[in-house]
């Protein structure tokens, strides 16, 4: 005959799931159980607090005299593992937003990072959902929730870019090109990255700004997937002028957020910014497929060339960092178009001469240097040469298969095009 009972509710506050962890569980007197109904001891609290002790229970007469409680204590253990109920009030108010006003959203934003990496990827799909919902929803018109829920939409891309978590990666390609349905989402984030560049240098800026930078190519697929969604509506509606008007002040947006880009890489002081400028040439390469999907191939090579040419830094790690984006480049897509590939021979090679020649102590270093230093600056300037060369021997390669193609044999101007493609190069030769 049972002597005790206890109980745990699996959503103590009606809402959401009972915390991973240990729960200390009170037992009640199991000797007129029969007395007991639901109502009653559910009535009752079921667990003790961190440092509660029995005789701090506060209880209603019906338990005292039906069930009181024992002194001795039950421990569990519990652990959720499921894809439906979460066990993070701020994860359920997120998923259930429409009932906040948008001071309470805000909060909320706030709150987000610390819901959880494993909880987050749980809920990738809702959480996107919910996040878009905010950002294109009336209560969103003035824009004031734009960077709020952008940080918020950054902090999840990051764990899902995290190695960790490579393998939701996936999920996240087929959550865009499948379920993301927030046509008028691309301007919102265009505004939020804007922001963000208005100070780079700025203790409130530089930290979110590298933190999207990170996750850069991921914002742009949203950006050119929500432009997707955009232009087939305004064609169904609008017709073409109008359409045509749209388009023509979205990429208007687009470029504004370009220029912000390259005035941040020609930015020279403070000295912090150059962290920042190192996390955007090491991601630059990877928005330019979703840029080609918004922009013709020539209006592409133009921004690729402006956003190389800001940056004018010509020692320490921020030029290795410049030389491996330019490898990137030559060996993206874009060098492979013959449309493209012959603008940008022409930059690569004005890019890359100045890192030629003999080492010049004079020009990489001070007197005053320590010799530790004057060391790293040799290394570094046989690394720079070592990139260059490697840059070299990539478009020499894609050339060599231009030049033996069967169809760019037979098209003579094609071919002369690919023997001045060469001829450009040979201009590094004596150095």
């Amino acid at each position: 005959k049972p002597y005790a009972f206890a109980f745990q509710p699996l959503f103590p506050d009606a809402n959401t799931f009972i915390q991973d962890g240990s729960h200390v569980l009170i037992t009640y007197r199991a000797d007129r159980l029969n007395s007991v109904s639901a109502a009653t001891y559910l009535g009752a609290p079921s667990s003790l607090r961190p440092n509660q002790k029995i005789d701090q229970l506060i209880l209603d007469g019906d338990m005292m005299k039906l069930a009181p409680p024992l002194r001795d204590t039950l421990t569990i253990r519990t652990s959720l593992c499921s894809t439906r109920f979460t066990h993070n009030p701020i994860l359920l108010q997120l998923l259930n937003w429409e009932k906040h006003t948008p001071e309470m959203l805000i909060q909320l934003m706030q709150e987000f990072p610390f819901i959880g990496e494993n909880e987050i990827t749980k809920y990738l799909r809702d959480i996107f959902d919910a996040l878009f919902s905010i950002l294109v929803s009336n209560i969103n018109q003035s824009g004031e929730l734009d960077l709020h829920v952008f940080n918020s939409l950054v902090t999840v891309l990051l764990i899902v870019q995290d190695r960790r978590f490579s393998n939701f990666q996936p999920v996240l390609d087929v959550y865009i090109e499948r379920h993301f349905n927030f046509a008028t989402a691309a301007s919102h984030l265009i505004h939020s990255m804007n922001r963000l560049l208005i100070n780079p240098a700025s203790l409130e800026s530089a930290k979110p700004l590298r933190s999207a930078m990170k996750v850069w190519h991921y914002i742009f697929k949203f950006i050119a997937r929500s432009r997707e969604l955009q232009k087939a509506k305004e064609l169904s509606i609008a017709g073409g002028a109008t359409a045509e008007h749209l388009e023509t002040k979205f990429k208007r947006e687009l470029r504004s957020h370009l220029s912000e880009v390259t005035r941040l890489m020609s930015t020279s002081s403070p000295a912090a910014i150059i962290g920042t400028q190192t996390i955007a040439l090491q991601h630059f390469h990877t928005i330019l497929p979703e840029l080609a999907k918004l922009f013709s191939t020539v209006e592409l090579v133009s921004i690729v060339t402006t956003f190389a040419n800001a940056v004018t830094a010509v020692k320490g790690k921020i030029v290795i960092w410049k030389l491996i984006m330019y490898l990137h480049i030559v060996k993206s897509f874009l060098f492979d178009n013959p449309q493209s590939r012959p603008l940008l021979v022409e930059a690569v090679v004005i890019w890359i001469k100045p890192h030629f020649g003999q080492y010049d102590p004079y020009a990489h270093t001070h007197t005053s240097d320590s010799e530790s230093v004057k060391d790293a600056a040799r290394v570094s300037w046989l690394e720079s040469i070592r990139l260059c060369v490697t840059i070299i021997a990539v478009m020499l390669d894609k050339l060599q298969q231009s030049l033996v193609n069967p169809a760019v044999l037979a098209d003579r101007h094609a071919l002369e095009q690919e023997q001045e493609n060469v001829d450009c190069l040979l201009s590094l030769l004596p150095r």
